[in-house]
């Protein structure tokens, strides 16, 4: 038969015949564990200075048509995933990167460190990037040709705004 548990002349807790029924909070002391699974296949806890939710057996999913990380107060999102959608990526309650059907939106500037590149091309040749002196473009592949286009004039400038080649 069933269990029942009351706090102050309130039901708290029961049995039922497919587990049991809580009322109310339940509290776990820091560093205190919810272990699930037979093999304590997920915990949850906190040790006082944070919450871990730990998948000892595997890759823990998160299930929904909509995902949203939140900070704390919950006014500041941090990462959105929409199902048949977008992924979206915030920093300080901006969006600086969202997925789109054709590839990805930049909301702001990309940085790279030196001598990092950009690589373009399935074989990777198409190159932009700074060595930290220098900057670089560069077609890498032995076959096919380089080209400028433009609807207007392609000029080549120095710091200093001085046009040293100017075509068109």
């Amino acid at each position: 038969g069933a269990v029942e548990l009351y706090y102050d002349n309130s039901k708290k807790f029961e049995t039922i015949a497919s587990g049991t029924i809580t009322s109310g909070h339940s509290y776990l002391l820091d560093n205190n564990k919810l272990i699930l699974g037979s093999s304590d296949d997920v915990e949850i806890y906190s040790g006082g200075e944070g919450g871990k939710i730990h998948c000892n057996t595997g890759v823990l999913e998160l299930e929904g048509d909509n995902v949203q990380i939140w900070n704390h107060a919950a006014n500041e999102a941090m990462a959105k995933f929409t199902v048949n959608g977008s992924v979206e990526l915030f920093y300080d309650n901006s969006r600086k990167l969202r997925t789109l059907s054709n590839g990805v939106e930049l909301d702001n500037n990309l940085y790279l460190l030196d001598s990092k590149e950009i690589r373009l091309g399935s074989g990777e040749d198409f190159r932009f990037y700074h060595n930290g002196q220098h900057s670089y473009i560069q077609h890498t592949q032995g076959s096919g040709n380089f080209f400028i286009d433009s609807a207007a004039n392609i000029a080549l400038r120095t710091a200093t705004d001085e046009t040293s080649i100017n075509c068109g």
